[in-house]
């Protein structure tokens, strides 16, 4: 009888052990699992600002121009978001920052080209034939800039969707 005891707690403490290491194992892959999963869920907003000040600042770029305002503070705002979007953003939207970034270079040119040109210092404008020039290259260059904004607004969003749709399983 007293072997049969013996026996009964020796598989018992095994049986023990063994439960005790079994939580332990999970408990450490679910710990593992919450920590991974909340630095991708910080990655994901991370990505989601970078893209929305790369978003802004292309905006602000366009109306700085229509506006004719200083664009010194904002060169280098580009500048700062082009940069973070080159070193996490994806070939694909790196690709396309770089044909806006272009885009946005010969639009801006042709769009300061083509608005009347100003008389001394009298506030008044006066309008050549040369403008139209400059303004009709400046239209079709604005258009495609627009649709190059719209398709990476697309991406972008695609892109996040995916990064959701991964955290989420």
């Amino acid at each position: 009888m007293n072997s049969i005891s013996s026996l009964t707690v020796f598989i018992s403490g095994i049986f023990g052990l063994i439960v005790a290491s079994l939580t332990w194992v999970f408990a450490y892959q679910l710990e593992k699992r919450k920590f991974r999963k909340s630095i991708e869920l910080q990655e994901l907003k991370d990505k989601e600002a970078m893209y929305i000040a790369l978003l802004s600042t292309i905006n602000k770029s366009i109306r700085v121009v229509k506006n004719n305002e200083d664009s010194s503070t904002l060169v280098e705002e580009l500048s700062i978001s082009s940069a973070k979007t080159h070193l996490f953003g994806t070939t694909v939207i790196n690709a396309r920052i770089q044909k806006i970034s272009d885009l946005l270079y010969s639009w801006s040119i042709e769009y300061k080209s083509g608005m009347p040109q100003k008389i001394g210092g009298t506030g008044f404008s006066m309008v050549s034939n040369m403008d139209f020039e400059h303004r009709d290259k400046a239209n079709a260059l604005f258009i495609e800039l627009s649709k190059e904004v719209h398709d990476l607004v697309i991406e972008i969003k695609t892109e996040l969707q995916n990064l959701k749709s991964i955290i989420a399983k």
